[in-house]
């Protein structure tokens, strides 16, 4: 099966949104963040905008595969970084390392744009993503940790 890797368009906005929403529904996220079609919309056009999206087609041109990335000035010292947002891989195209070809190319992508470094996140039900980090030569610099808050206990 032929793969084609990319940067996606507007044009894409339909199948990013899908992933997107998948992305949400099969990670912890889904504890903290609801499925928003039009947030999503708005996200995949401010990554496109002020950042990038690499987008992986099977070989009918179906986009099976996504990184969203946010290109930031970062607070502590004006210099640019990527910040991965979200990554995800449809079930039937894992284990065939296009996580891998999406890093290396958003990666480059970054460089090009004037990025000095590159952040990405691992979930803690996949310690494969870790692994894929490390291997890569990414170094560990935090663990997010997150709360549902109740307005009403505070």
């Amino acid at each position: 099966m032929q793969m084609n890797m990319r940067l996606a368009t507007i044009a894409d906005t339909a199948a990013l949104v899908v992933m997107g929403t998948r992305f949400i529904e099969s990670t912890g996220y889904a504890t903290f963040v609801e499925v928003n079609y039009p947030k999503l919309v708005e996200l995949v056009e401010q990554l496109i905008d002020n950042g990038f999206i690499v987008v992986v087609d099977d070989d009918q041109g179906t986009p099976v595969a996504m990184i969203g990335v946010a290109v930031i000035e970062s607070a502590f010292d004006g210099r640019r970084y990527g910040d991965e947002i979200m990554l995800w891989v449809n079930e039937e195209h894992r284990q065939k390392s296009i996580g891998r070809r999406m890093f290396a190319m958003a990666q480059q992508v970054c460089a090009n744009m004037g990025c000095v470094s590159f952040k990405a996140s691992a979930p803690l039900d996949a310690p494969h993503v870790a692994k894929m980090f490390l291997d890569a030569g990414y170094t560990p610099v935090e663990t997010v940790f997150s709360l549902k808050l109740d307005p009403l206990s505070v």
